[in-house]
């Protein structure tokens, strides 16, 4: 794999470097220099980009819509090498390919290349091929850095995600907004979480990390009327709170980050997924929470808007005729949607859930299939291409309170230690989490031992849903 070949065209190299890491565990097998050439940073980069449009090669044979379905076959059908089940690929996903040209492509992109015939892409230029080309291959299969200092695998995140534009700089805010609920002390979850070392983690996985720091809320009245004819707490508190984080993320977003938001209870997902959704079409929210916060002001015993964040979104509730949300515009569709660990929802949201047809996991599913099994029905529903910008909004009470004692509403018989971390790696696997949420720390309840351990466990699924592997 060391051996430099010249007398290629960028082109051939290109379509090489989109499917050699896609196909990387059979080509290994197949061709083994091939697939042990580029580094994985910009395989993963070349597959996201444009077709290339110069140069001599078997690309000037195809329009661009064949060359997009081409990218199609190698992104979505990933575990398929052989040339006969490429060419049958080919009929199904790109009818327009004729099979001598698609064998003649498979052919092409088999041979060797180098990655310095390719030039880097502006978008990338915060990683230097310099970098990279001091990643090896090892014969388990892994990728490890040359003095052994680091492992490969924690980057898996950015290796993986096809949807950020620039996938390896996260922005960490904190939104330590509590008017959502009527517990005191969430507004210190934040600061919980990043004396756990959260920056610092997710800075070892390889991340170009950018604290924001945290949301300012105290011009905010602690104390509000309910509204006389919705009956919501705090309506324009928490209304106002949430525009704040909206418009504090938007930009964020704009620049191409990944964006973490601590929290504050779970009513800043209105924010959050505003935010998100106004520079990602077609976002898919992956909702891991105890509770299905979907209450309406009709249907809600509280009325606190911490359990109504997706009716909001949703549009089951009006904005426009709820002081302090005339900024909202509901985005999201029941089908963007998906529930993991539900286990106390309220008559009321259940019958919601039901007429609106939103897919949920309660469990009761859990146990009975195994996490794993849910999570592949989770994403296959939501993405089944695995190319659909996804948020993951994650609720520290989806957990047992065994596991994270230091929540406001905890509910027994909730996900243990390991089954929270596979949601959270299956999450990194997929390559589309394009923002996070980490909500309902609460400093003030429990002990400091319960602190510690409800802070470390929130950092802990934060680092695996940004790459963390085991091994």
């Amino acid at each position: 794999y060391q051996r430099r070949v010249r007398g290629i065209s960028t082109e051939q190299t290109k379509m090489f470097l989109s499917s050699r890491n896609l196909f990387r565990s059979t080509f290994a097998s197949a061709v083994p220099c091939a697939s042990r050439v580029a580094p994985t940073m910009l395989v993963r980069h070349l597959v996201a980009s444009p077709p290339p449009s110069a140069g001599k090669t078997v690309k000037q044979k195809l329009t661009d819509q064949q060359w997009y379905e081409l990218r199609k076959v190698f992104v979505a059908r990933r575990s398929y090498l052989t040339m006969s089940t490429f060419e049958l690929l080919c009929e199904r996903h790109a009818p327009s390919i004729p099979t001598a040209l698609a064998r003649k492509v498979f052919n092409e992109i088999t041979e060797h290349a180098d990655p310095d015939d390719c030039p880097p892409d502006p978008d990338i230029e915060r990683v230097r091929l310099s970098h990279l080309r001091r990643w090896w291959p090892t014969e388990r299969g892994y990728w490890t850095h040359r003095d052994n200092t680091r492992d490969f695998t924690q980057f898996r995140f950015q290796l993986h995600n096809t949807v950020l534009p620039v996938p390896t700089r996260c922005a960490v805010v904190g939104a330590g907004y509590k008017g959502g609920q009527p517990i005191a002390g969430v507004d210190g979850g934040p600061t919980a979480v990043r004396a756990e070392g959260l920056i610092d983690t997710i800075s070892n996985l390889g991340w170009d990390v950018e604290d924001v720091g945290d949301i300012d809320f105290s011009d905010l009245p602690d104390e509000e009327a309910d509204d006389p004819l919705t009956g919501i707490k705090h309506p324009t508190a928490v209304g106002f709170a949430n525009e704040r984080i909206a418009k504090t993320l938007r930009p964020l977003h704009a620049a191409g980050n990944m964006v973490l938001t601590i929290g504050g209870d779970h009513s800043l997902a209105i924010g959050t997924i505003a935010a998100a959704a106004m520079q990602h079409d077609n976002l898919r929210v992956l909702w891991v929470d105890a509770h299905a916060d979907i209450n309406t002001p009709e249907i809600s015993p509280s009325g606190n808007i911490h359990g109504m964040p997706l009716a909001f979104l949703l549009g089951l509730v009006n904005p426009s005729q709820v002081r302090g949300f005339q900024w909202l515009v509901p985005c999201l569709q029941p089908h963007q949607i998906c529930y993991i660990g539900l286990r106390d929802v309220d008559g009321g949201e259940k019958t919601i859930v039901r007429s609106q047809g939103i897919r949920g996991y309660s469990m009761a599913d859990v146990d009975r299939h195994g996490i794993g099994e849910i999570m592949n029905r989770a994403l296959d529903y939501l993405s089944p291409q695995r190319d659909l910008p996804l948020h993951l909004s994650f609720d520290i009470d989806s957990l047992d309170p065994n596991v994270a004692p230091s929540t406001g509403t905890k509910v027994r018989g909730g996900l243990t230690y390991r089954e929270a971390c596979h949601v959270c790696e299956v999450v990194a696997d997929s390559g589309q989490m394009v923002s996070m949420d980490m909500v309902e720390v609460n400093p003030t309840i429990g002990n400091q031992g319960d602190v510690k351990e409800t802070a470390s466990v929130a950092v802990t699924l934060v680092r695996s849903a940004m790459g963390q592997e085991i091994v």
